[in-house]
């Protein structure tokens, strides 16, 4: 079990962000350590693997989504200009795209889910976006690792890691913004920190659930 930050600490950044990035640490590096993640980001994944990492992306953002969604009101985002684009067409898209038919990629997605939080009040989708729109800029670099897996550089089946690379800039400055308004505003930190690990958490067990013997991992020469 990774061990998390619960509270928040003191460092020399009191900003939201910088507070989230401290307390996520533990948990954003063991996602990273993951092995079909570590395998992909060290370009050691073959294309069987690589759908199976979006698959697990499409669960992951088929609970996500309308969780986001529905609190999004309560931030009065759209008012600030910042509107949420649900993540999971993005990989059904891509997922079709890697020729795999619809009621198969369904019967991969009944998983069961280890728990999102409640995203019932303000701070708790703020940490939740936070975890969210910061995958973007990790998502941007993994665009060339999609093209190295597929071999290509056509979009078909890593569009989601095109729109990232795209996106990343805009979307992480807006979404920083949002974060440290709301750290100081609602003095909720505590609750914004629960809400990130948590998240983080979740996608961490469904990879960790993914069976390393049949995860497309190639085999490297020692």
């Amino acid at each position: 079990m990774t061990a998390v930050a619960t509270s928040i600490e003191h460092i020399r950044d009191t900003s939201g962000c910088a507070q989230l990035r401290h307390a996520t640490h533990a948990v954003h590096e063991a996602l990273h350590r993951a092995p079909l993640l570590a395998a992909f980001e060290s370009q050691q994944l073959d294309v069987s693997g690589y759908v199976r990492i979006m698959q697990i992306f499409h669960e992951f953002y088929r609970a996500i989504d309308p969780l986001i969604c529905r609190a999004m009101p309560c931030l009065n985002l759209y008012e600030r200009g910042f509107s949420y684009e649900p993540r999971a067409p993005m990989f059904a898209r891509d997922i079709r795209d890697l020729d795999r038919l619809s009621s198969q990629h369904e019967a991969c997605s009944s998983a069961p889910c280890r728990g999102l939080p409640p995203l019932d009040n303000v701070s708790a989708v703020t940490g939740a976006l936070y975890v969210v729109e910061g995958s973007i800029l990790g998502g941007s670099g993994l665009d060339r690792c999609a093209r190295k897996v597929l071999q290509s550089d056509d979009p078909a089946g890593r569009s989601y890691w095109q729109w990232c690379r795209n996106n990343a800039s805009l979307r992480w400055k807006a979404t920083q913004k949002i974060v440290n308004d709301v750290w100081l505003a609602h003095g909720e930190g505590d609750l914004m920190i629960e809400s990130a690990n948590t998240v983080f958490g979740d996608l961490l067990w469904r990879f960790e659930q993914a069976p390393v013997t049949a995860s497309g991992v190639l085999e490297v020469a020692q």
